[in-house]
């Protein structure tokens, strides 16, 4: 054997032993599930977008999961650390237990839903808030928080042992009683941070205004629909998500807002859920059938339809939703999120005006429209769903040096070719004000543009089936030119 196969011996070696490691700790890496946590993030540098939040009042700002992988998962945990003495849990939930003496508050969350693959669930209801008499612009240090799999914190003790272990020395960890912490499905938009297993979500302090409110927040229904409804919108390439549309100054959002009756039985009477993501969206109309909250956060309203939608038949709402104004933040995605049920389950948690009281910022009254009537029309043949039952989201993007349109103010924005929110990226700020502000406090948080893109990243066994052909080829290279090499000096 030639000197220079042996000096070749201890590289083959060093990198035969990467190869054999490098699968297992790819696989060993995801054990919590492959549920990435995902919020509102900046599309440019991938950081984490704060939530603007006053002074005593309730964080908006999401703490959503994405399923990264190919199968569902069944029954997820959450965990959430409060890393700031201005913050504290607005509501202790039965699901949930608490590490909350002398440590960052903590809390460790059970919930039974299934999440498919590709798609994201998001906490429901009120979370966080910051406390009363906290100075506008003050530097808050960030939440944090991750998913596992049900099965792995079974594994390691239940959400209860984990909780406990993030208890301080003397103290112990309690479980919440002041209602249930549902999930309900999360935008597409929402993003992945620079961190795979840890999502960021800061806050900007934004200044009071009046007394805040005492008492516990409300909680949104979350029981389910005895009617069958899927939310319905146009086809695009991504099988989780509709088209992506071009947004503007002075532009209407695109799109169609469609419901289908899956089920054998026809559903007498429609409402419809609908949710701006942020304040640079604002609704087509102040429409007559519609109850609205919109003081002090982004839109949303309620709208009820009469008449009966028979089983396997489809509907549309007639016309636009969602307008923008003069100004708004470019290379930012944004989403009309509609959710459709029975006028019977609305009735049964006091109607269309009691659900948007619920959802109007404390110590405001939501109002009803005087408009004109929101109605329904029929659909065009293949409206699809998009993995989220009777609730969906139409998607858009206000691309940087967007103008006004013409020769219509008010034109509808086309969609773009390739819908490309599939990895998440995210609106503003989601908070209570349109006010953007810097992030929470530095500690710690990464920064770069993990996650971004226009594809899933790739991680697990994936990246070790990449890098082992990688690793192979190499081999197979240095082999060839040290063959060659000693062919060469036996011909010479």
């Amino acid at each position: 054997m030639s000197a220079g196969l042996h000096r070749l011996i201890p590289v083959l070696v060093a990198v035969t032993t990467a190869v054999a490691v490098l699968p297992a700790a790819a696989v060993a890496a995801p054990e919590r599930g492959p549920l990435v946590p995902v919020t509102e993030g900046s599309i440019e540098s991938g950081r984490p977008t704060p939530a603007a939040v006053r002074p005593g009042y309730v964080s908006r700002g999401p703490i959503g999961v994405r399923n990264s992988g190919r199968a569902p998962v069944t029954g997820l945990v959450a965990e959430v650390h409060l890393n700031d003495d201005r913050l504290r849990f607005s509501r202790l939930y039965d699901n949930c237990w608490y590490a909350l003496e002398e440590e960052p508050d903590t809390a460790w969350c059970e919930f039974p839903d299934e999440i498919v693959a590709q798609s994201v669930l998001q906490m429901k209801g009120p979370v966080f808030s910051l406390a009363a008499g906290t100075e506008p612009g003050a530097r808050i240090a960030n939440v944090t928080f991750g998913w596992a799999s049900k099965e792995w914190a079974d594994a390691n003790g239940g959400i209860e042992a984990l909780a406990a272990a993030e208890a301080a020395e003397g103290t112990e960890a309690v479980q919440g009683d002041q209602g249930t912490l549902a999930l309900e499905p999360g935008s597409p938009r929402l993003r992945q941070g620079p961190n795979t297993t840890t999502g960021f979500l800061g806050t900007t302090v934004l200044p009071a205004t009046g007394t805040p409110p005492d008492g516990l927040p409300a909680i949104p229904p979350s029981d389910p629909d005895t009617a069958r409804l899927a939310a319905v919108q146009e086809a695009s390439d991504e099988p989780s998500q509709g088209p992506v549309y071009d947004l503007g100054p002075r532009h209407t959002l695109g799109g169609v807002v469609g419901v289908r009756n899956t089920g054998d039985a026809p559903v007498d009477g429609l409402v419809a859920e609908l949710r701006l993501s942020d304040t640079d969206l604002s609704f087509a109309g102040q429409w007559s059938n519609c109850w609205f909250a919109t003081e002090d956060k982004p839109g949303s309203a309620w709208c009820e339809f009469d008449g009966a939608l028979a089983p396997g038949a489809t509907r549309k709402i007639d016309g636009p939703v969602a307008v923008t104004g003069a100004e708004g933040r470019a290379e930012i995605f944004k989403d009309v999120r509609f959710h459709w049920v029975s006028k019977a389950w609305a009735a049964g948690h006091g109607g269309i005006e009691a659900l948007a009281r619920i959802d109007a910022t404390p110590g405001t009254e939501p109002v009803r429209g005087t408009g004109d009537t929101l109605t329904l029309t029929t659909a065009p043949a293949g409206l699809v769903g998009h993995l989220r039952g009777s609730t969906d989201f139409v998607l858009g993007l206000w691309p940087p040096g967007a103008t006004e349109p013409t020769p219509s103010p008010t034109a509808t924005s086309s969609p773009t070719p390739k819908p490309t929110t599939s990895t998440s990226p995210a609106p503003g700020n989601g908070g209570d004000d349109n006010g953007g502000g810097t992030g929470g406090e530095d500690d710690g948080t990464p920064g770069g543009g993990g996650g971004g893109g226009d594809s899933l990243p790739i991680t697990g066994s994936p990246v070790a089936v990449t890098a082992g052909v990688g690793v192979a080829l190499l081999l197979a290279g240095l082999l060839t030119f040290f063959t060659a090499r000693r062919r060469m000096r036996t011909t010479v």
